[in-house]
């Protein structure tokens, strides 16, 4: 059983992902365990954020630039590893 979701900006980015990622034909448990991983990684993100002091804008300006530098490079490492994927000279 999915659980209940109060709307937000996590919610609105799950529901992107689901439509633009998951398959229409996922089965329910694949949509439930993708949901719970995406809400962890929301929540892991939070709690790396709120353990930068508040008055530390450049503490919180380099940790920003952390993840933002591990999201692109990630993007970039699953960008690489589709493309090997994809049938000789189709571009998504």
């Amino acid at each position: 059983m999915p659980l209940k979701t109060i709307g937000g900006p996590i919610a609105a980015a799950w529901d992107g992902y689901d439509q633009q990622v998951l398959q229409a034909d996922a089965p329910q448990s694949v949509r439930d365990e993708c949901r719970l991983a995406f809400f962890a990684g929301a929540a892991v993100v939070l709690a790396e954020l709120n353990r930068v002091d508040d008055d530390d804008e450049i503490g919180a300006m380099q940790l920003l630039d952390l993840i933002n530098d591990e999201l692109r490079d990630f993007g970039q490492q699953l960008d690489a590893e589709w493309m090997k994927r994809l049938p000789r000279g189709r571009m998504m």
